[in-house]
């Protein structure tokens, strides 16, 4: 399929990752083909009207938006999907569960009577073989759910929009150095927030009722007898991929068109922490959000910030696991060592963020002309164009720094969860 596009501007203004001031302007070669390099089509920065593809091989109702991607509506709708798939797929689970097992009763035990029952299934239908179906399915159904939408909204061109090269080595460790700073960050975030939030529950029922629906609580009771393997698939793997491939992949893209860096990094955290609903929890979760975005804007690699969130999660179940909720940990929790690892914390973060800007990814062609399409900020540039990544190994020894604090933080944690493990009996 040929499409005659009209060829663009031999220029435009780019926002270049790290430079938030005023765009620099870098000549880019206009698509070839609108099957074939959809993302390229130029468009300046803010855009009032939406870009209209004549890709027939994409749904209709995607055509008219597909190449700046969702809007601030659009990623609000996209964020009460979310919540609201997780609500259906839970709700649905629980039925078929119940219908099952009212089934087997029947079956097994001859019960005849409803009221009986209904007692019997409120006792063992969701048992720990019922836990493990409804956690582990309702989130592996969420995953293929996400796939299948985010596909449908970003075309045959998705994995390239999503820029799934294999991430640069250097910028991996910084990443994997940067889950325990940023766990202190969110640590402290919700303690902080606790303050005032004592305070109005205590004040109104209305915040006391609301206090009540702690998702994140009631996930870690019913993961209490799930096998640890099955628990790392569903609650650190599979939000992983659906969040990311929806919060960053996704709205990332279409907002950083219209809002530019620093209102995209706020807007797409705050969507991306209220899916955690409980106020703490969200106040916790926003640090994290932003910087997973700063991750994918720095690095233009989709794996980075789904594999920082996968080691957050994985760290989240270990202390479950092992220390009880968060809100024991921080009870339980010396004052003076909570300053300290939070100091630490925020040191080892602030290096690893400064050390992504400065080893940031930029796509660059042989007479230095930069990849930065305005419509496709992350996308990775079709083999055909000639640009190649380049990655600045540097700040090596910050970096040895950074490290040296990720291991304070996890030598305090394992101490922690070794003083808190209850002694064998013999």
């Amino acid at each position: 399929m040929s499409d005659n596009l009209e060829p663009a501007s031999s220029q435009f203004a780019q926002p270049v990752p790290g430079d938030m001031g005023t765009p620099a302007i870098h000549p880019v070669q206009p698509p070839l083909s609108l099957t074939d390099f959809l993302d390229e089509e130029s468009a300046p920065p803010v855009v009032d009207t939406s870009l209209v593809s004549n890709d027939e091989s994409l749904p209709a109702f995607v055509r008219s938006r597909q190449s700046l991607g969702p809007g601030l509506g659009e990623a609000i709708g996209w964020t009460a999907g979310v919540f609201g798939s997780h609500l259906l797929l839970s709700i649905g689970l629980v039925l078929v569960i119940s219908i099952v097992s009212a089934i087997y009763l029947v079956s097994t035990e001859g019960i005849k009577d409803p009221k009986q029952l209904e007692q019997r299934l409120a006792m063992d239908s969701m048992g720990s073989l019922g836990n493990t179906i409804l956690v582990c399915g309702e989130q592996w159904l969420m995953v293929g759910l996400t796939i299948v939408a985010v596909w449908l909204r970003m075309g045959k061109q998705t994995t390239r929009q999503l820029n799934l090269d294999l991430p640069h080595p250097y910028q991996l460790l910084i990443v994997t150095c940067l889950v325990l700073p940023l766990g202190g960050i969110a640590d402290l975030s919700y303690r902080l927030a606790s303050i005032p939030w004592d305070f109005l529950k205590n004040q109104s029922d209305l915040f006391a009722q609301l206090d009540q629906v702690n998702m994140v609580e009631q996930m870690q009771t019913m993961t209490a007898s799930i096998p640890l393997p099955l628990l790392i698939l569903a609650i650190s793997v599979s939000p992983a991929i659906s969040e990311e491939l929806v919060f960053r992949g996704l709205l990332v893209r279409g907002l950083l068109a219209r809002w530019g860096v620093w209102s995209t990094m706020l807007i797409s955290s705050f969507l991306f922490a209220l899916i955690h609903f409980h106020p703490l929890h969200v106040m916790a979760v926003f640090p994290i959000g932003m910087a997973l975005f700063w991750i994918y804007y720095t690095t233009r690699n989709f794996w980075l910030p789904m594999w920082l969130h996968l080691l957050n999660n994985l760290c989240s179940i270990l202390v479950m696991r092992w220390q009880g909720s968060l809100e024991e940990v921080l009870e339980n929790a010396d004052t003076m060592q909570l300053v300290v690892q939070s100091g630490i914390a925020l040191l080892g973060t602030s290096i690893a963020l400064w050390l992504l800007h400065k080893n940031r990814t930029r796509y660059v062609n042989a007479t230095g002309e930069e990849w930065n399409p305005p419509a496709a900020p992350m996308s990775s540039p079709p083999v055909q164009l000639g640009f190649q990544r380049q990655v600045n190994v540097v700040g090596i020894p910050l970096f040895v720094i950074s490290a040296g604090l990720t291991a304070l933080l996890l030598i305090a944690q394992i101490g922690s969860m070794i003083e808190t493990t209850p002694p064998i009996e013999r």
